[in-house]
């Protein structure tokens, strides 16, 4: 609706660039992405996300060439395209309306928080604690809660080395009032003005939060890199009152029952799009397996449906019987691992064979599913598919499984996402 073609943006992790780039890719944009080079060389893989959808990342060598410096660049080529151009700022930082368009895409944290505190305590929390570094996630947390003079808000910044050491970021807590890329807030800097890098990316925050600081409604304190490092070991280690949040189906009970249940939502989608396409349930499912979790979201949703065919394909590495493989399914034995029975990598003492992916074994309930004939498992090779690129052993096998299929057979074909590991490989592969 703006009639402009091009979208800028700054990142300094490369989060903010990889999900604008993705935007781009979606709707045909041109997309320029301003990184630190420093950021880029630590970010090498995002770098290379970016530049796979199709963005052009830009390089910032002045300054400390990370993100305060990667901000300025995008701000001021913005301006100067500004009738064709439109940037995207990751922060609640710079000109107005940014602080205050990130802030309200980001409040759906507070009505989220809101939605379960009411939910579980029959009412607001008392008290609300976020990380400060721009601002951001404690900004979209804070903000439904502002008008509640009950609920205490904390912020809490990094000390990095201690406030006295001049290597910390923590502008709230140790910073003066100055103007940064077109906002009045709280900064990092000397006596004639000057910015001083922090310890972090970025030498200031959200003019907000400055704003809440000022007016008494929100408290800000800061922690030391030792403290916090403290803290997690803490955690860690306190099992009594703490919870240990598990990102595949496998490990103890209750962990491949919850981490299916939130992975459903693949097979609720799955059915919903197939009803919508088809008019119908799938013929046939297919999902890579790893440990098993996104095939699991998939399969759950079909379990009760017998004329649903259920593939599960694993990555048979250098082939099984090299011994270099994650295909636990199709060459393992039943063992206990992390809590839970399944099938194992193992060797005939029964200690764990290191696969050649990163798990030795797979979700509990694959093997039951296999145990029970619900589902099939079958296994592809490296030189079928990229080596250790986890959805592509699903890809592959779809050139034997197609061949077996009536013609107008309706397959579902998941793909998950190995992240880092899919980005390398890629990488390699190309030589890019």
């Amino acid at each position: 609706r703006l009639g402009k073609k091009g979208i800028i943006a700054e990142t300094g992790a490369g989060q903010h660039g990889v999900a604008t780039a993705t935007v781009c890719a979606q709707y045909g944009l041109e997309c320029i992405i301003s990184m630190g080079a420093q950021d880029m060389e630590r970010q090498a893989l995002n770098v290379f996300r970016m530049r796979l959808l199709g963005a052009e990342v830009r390089g910032v060598h002045s300054g400390t060439a990370t993100l305060k410096d990667a901000t300025s660049e995008a701000i001021k080529d913005w301006v100067t395209n500004v009738e064709t151009t439109h940037y995207i700022l990751g922060s609640v930082a710079g000109p107005h309306p940014y602080p205050m368009m990130v802030r309200d895409f980001h409040a759906v944290i507070g009505k989220e928080t809101r939605r379960q505190a009411l939910e579980k305590w029959g009412g607001k929390p008392d008290v609300l604690v976020a990380c400060v570094g721009g601002g951001s996630n404690a900004m979209g947390l804070f903000h439904e809660f502002v008008d509640y003079a009950e609920v205490r808000v904390i912020g809490v910044e990094a000390a990095g080395f201690g406030l006295d050491s001049g290597k910390h970021a923590a502008p709230l807590t140790k910073g003066d009032v100055g103007v940064l890329h077109g906002a009045m807030s709280y900064l990092l800097q000397d006596d004639d003005g000057q910015i001083i890098e922090p310890q972090l990316d970025y030498p200031g925050v959200g003019p907000e939060h400055s704003f809440f600081k000022d007016m008494g409604w929100a408290e800000y304190y800061s922690v030391t890199g030792e403290e916090a490092l403290e803290a997690i070991k803490d955690w860690v280690t306190n099992v009594e009152t703490t919870h240990y949040i598990l990102g595949s189906v496998a490990g103890p009970h209750p962990y491949p029952m919850m981490v299916r249940d939130f992975h459903a939502v693949i097979g609720k989608e799955t059915r919903r799009q197939a009803l919508e396409k088809w008019g119908g349930k799938p013929d046939v499912l297919v999902a890579c397996v790893g440990g098993g979790s996104n095939a699991m979201g998939l399969f759950h949703e079909f379990v009760d449906y017998a004329e649903v065919r259920v593939i599960g394909v694993e990555a048979a590495g250098f082939g099984l019987d090299s011994g270099k493989h994650a295909a636990p399914l199709t060459k393992g034995d039943v063992g206990v691992l992390h809590g839970a029975m399944s099938y194992l990598l193992q060797d005939d003492d029964g200690q764990i064979i290191e696969p050649q992916l990163d798990y030795p074994g797979v979700g509990p309930e694959h093997s039951f599913f296999k145990d029970m004939g619900w589902a099939e498992y079958y296994s592809v090779t490296g030189e079928e598919a990229l080596e250790a690129l986890e959805t592509s052993h699903a890809l592959a096998h779809l050139e034997k499984l197609c061949p077996t299929l009536p013609d107008g057979a309706r397959v579902v074909l998941n793909f998950s996402r190995r992240g880092d590991k899919d980005d390398q490989t890629v990488a390699k592969y190309l030589e890019v």
